[in-house]
């Protein structure tokens, strides 16, 4: 992964792949979700022409693969955090006071 060196396009297509998966968030509106889903196919369009247009990249699915895997990577690494804070706070090990709530669903 370290030798994918990922241009500034990649990295705010990951960022906004983050952003909008919001799947996992209850409580949210169908009309929010629409507009989740169609955010990402637009973002996924747009990398799509990137790719094609403009670094003139036909076989770019290997690349998309590696970087959905940081994707996934990051959301394991939340889903950790969250462990973590929450046997943290139940058993009282230390003293851990981070607002969270802008990285994760409730903790």
């Amino acid at each position: 992964m370290l030798n994918l060196r990922l241009t500034q396009f990649e990295v705010v297509y990951i960022l906004a792949q983050i952003l909008w998966s919001i799947q996992d968030i209850k409580g949210l509106a169908s009309t929010t979700h629409d507009l989740a889903n169609q955010m990402v196919d637009q973002i996924s369009s747009e990398l799509h022409d990137y790719y094609v247009n403009e670094r003139r990249m036909y076989n770019y699915s290997p690349r998309l693969v590696k970087m959905t895997k940081l994707v996934e990577g990051s959301r394991a690494m939340v889903n950790e955090l969250q462990n973590v804070t929450l046997i943290s706070q139940v058993y009282n090990i230390f003293d851990f006071k981070a607002d969270l709530s802008e990285l994760c669903d409730p903790c």
